[in-house]
């Protein structure tokens, strides 16, 4: 799958490492319990993961040429798109503010987004710092 091959292509060029899906979902479970299906985190990170390759990642060179949602048993599999030290945080935060946001409790929503929003603003930041934008020309003075 190309977004998998940009994923590694990523890692590789950065020197970090991707979590896996699997993992992460994994990791949420450990740290807060829920009910939820499988199908409906799948589709929190899938979202989460379109957003960053449309408003982050694309507009760099380098970036994997198009991302594929998460879905079935084989999305286990796949490698989430933001790298450590950043993804943990970021998609952990994701779906600690989304299960918070349809748990109905708004105080540990609004905590849980914000803790989202300073890890999404951190690794977008650092990704623009890191990676030249698409067009971008190098000027030699």
């Amino acid at each position: 799958m190309e977004a998998e091959q940009g994923t590694r292509e990523m890692e590789a060029e950065q020197g970090t490492r991707a979590m896996g899906v699997l993992e992460i979902l994994q990791a949420i479970d450990s740290l807060k319990p829920n009910a939820y299906p499988l199908e409906e985190k799948l589709a929190w990170l899938s979202t989460l993961d379109g957003l960053l390759h449309g408003e982050v990642l694309k507009a760099h060179e380098g970036s994997p040429p198009a991302f594929a949602p998460y879905e079935g048993q084989e999305a286990l599999e796949r490698k989430l798109l933001a790298p450590e030290p950043y993804g943990r945080q970021l998609y952990l935060t994701w779906l600690e503010s989304r299960m918070d946001y349809y748990n109905g409790d708004t105080e540990r929503f609004n905590n849980s987004l914000a803790q989202f929003r300073g890890a999404y603003s951190e690794f977008s930041r650092h990704y623009n710092r890191t990676h030249r934008p698409i067009g971008a020309t190098r000027k030699f003075w």
